[in-house]
């Protein structure tokens, strides 16, 4: 019982890294479609969606991957969501959906 009582006082008074909610920033991205005069070039959308990442302190690349389809409309969201019914894994990072698109 001492063993384990050692044993709990050392995990408590082991700090854990936590992210602190107010570092992070939610910053609002434009959807990206494909279409139209007025789109953003496919480059500075990227660098765009690698930004609001960062700001995001989206970590994980499946979920960047996944914010990023999020941000997609039109036929770009047409073509990407049809993608991965034919191929489970056709976007494993952010540079194998930026060299498709």
């Amino acid at each position: 019982m001492a063993r384990e009582l050692a044993d709990l006082r050392q995990r408590v008074s082991t700090p854990t890294q936590t992210k602190n909610k107010t570092d992070i920033v939610k910053l609002d991205v434009s959807t990206y479609s494909g279409e139209g005069d007025g789109r953003l070039h496919l480059n500075l959308w990227f660098g765009e969606v690698d930004i609001a990442i960062e700001a995001r302190q989206l970590a994980i690349e499946l979920v960047c991957t996944r914010f990023l389809l999020s941000k997609l409309t039109g036929k770009a969201k047409e073509w990407a969501l049809g993608k991965p019914v034919a191929e489970a894994s056709c976007f494993p990072t952010m540079s194998a959906m930026n060299a498709d698109l």
